[in-house]
């Protein structure tokens, strides 16, 4: 259960600071001062795909971010704007196991046993748990992620994370 609650805390850490971000970015387009940055995500050596990668700043300005493709690559975007302010950023990077097959068809039974029982639960299924694993670890996580970046004015083009993780 604790992988589970990791990844909803993760995951509603990163919803919100892109939600804050678009939200900003309707108030105005066309931010003064946004330098590229981009670069890859590596796991233990593999292209990371679909990882979320944030940069907070550390004093005051605006979040960015970016999603990796296929080979681990991402582009950063402040609201909807290509770039980053220059600045120095606290860095998450989020990407999580999608549910298995399996994981998927214990959700659809347990929704159709609580339907049937008026949203009662049978106690066949109180032991179940669904655990989504973050693939990226203690990175993940603003509180325990120890990467930060300094973003020059003229940017960064190869600002690239090569993450070890523990596989369990």
């Amino acid at each position: 259960m604790n992988n589970y609650k990791k990844f909803s805390l993760s995951f509603k850490i990163s919803l919100i600071t892109i939600f804050i971000s678009l939200l900003l970015g309707c108030s105005g387009s066309n931010i003064s001062g946004l330098v590229p940055c981009e670069g890859t995500v590596q796991i233990n050596g593999q292209p990371v795909e679909n990882a979320n990668v944030i940069f907070s700043p550390k004093t005051s300005g605006r979040s960015a971010g970016g999603m990796t493709d296929n080979k681990g690559f991402y582009k950063l975007h402040t609201n909807v704007e290509v770039g980053v302010l220059p600045g120095e950023y606290h860095v998450t990077i989020v990407k999580s196991v999608p549910a298995t097959e399996k994981d998927a068809q214990l959700i659809r039974e347990m929704q159709t046993a609580a339907e049937q029982n008026d949203g009662v639960v049978p106690s066949a299924f109180d032991n179940a748990v669904v655990n989504f694993k973050s693939l990226t670890g203690k990175y993940d996580n603003q509180k325990t992620s120890d990467l930060t970046v300094v973003i020059p004015d003229k940017g960064n083009k190869q600002q690239n994370f090569n993450l070890v993780v523990e596989q369990k």
